[in-house]
């Protein structure tokens, strides 16, 4: 991923550090959000995000709580710690009342359902 000009960083939570890719698009606006399933990482999407670069300002891939870079949480690696781990991570992330295209496949898929809820005031977490 860092050879493809993304960056890599950690953001605190209540569970422990969640590590994010983080690249450059090419255009003006715009926000997508990867997140991976059940043992994987978000450095799994290095391919899909080279294609979709041109069309958002920004890109970030997640490594949720104890999967890729991001350590075990403290409570150990249960439900209730990678999603709150995931979304204290996509709070930091996402500003407040900004856009977002959040897409996750498998255990991500349910995260990007849930964010979803969570922005529109819907679902509980």
């Amino acid at each position: 991923m860092r050879r493809q000009g993304f960056s890599s960083r950690w953001v605190e939570t209540s569970v422990g550090p969640v590590h994010v890719y983080e690249g450059r698009g090419l255009a003006d606006e715009g926000t997508v959000v990867f997140l991976h399933g059940f043992s994987a990482s978000g450095g799994q999407f290095g391919p899909v995000l080279r294609r979709v670069r041109p069309g958002f300002r920004r890109l970030l891939a997640l490594d949720l709580p104890a999967h890729g870079g991001s350590p075990v949480p403290s409570t150990g690696p249960r439900y209730e710690g990678l999603r709150d781990g995931m979304f204290e991570a996509l709070d930091q992330l996402l500003p407040f009342g900004g856009r977002a295209m959040v897409v996750g496949n498998s255990m991500g898929g349910f995260g990007a359902i849930r964010q979803r809820g969570r922005c529109a005031g819907g679902l509980p977490p």
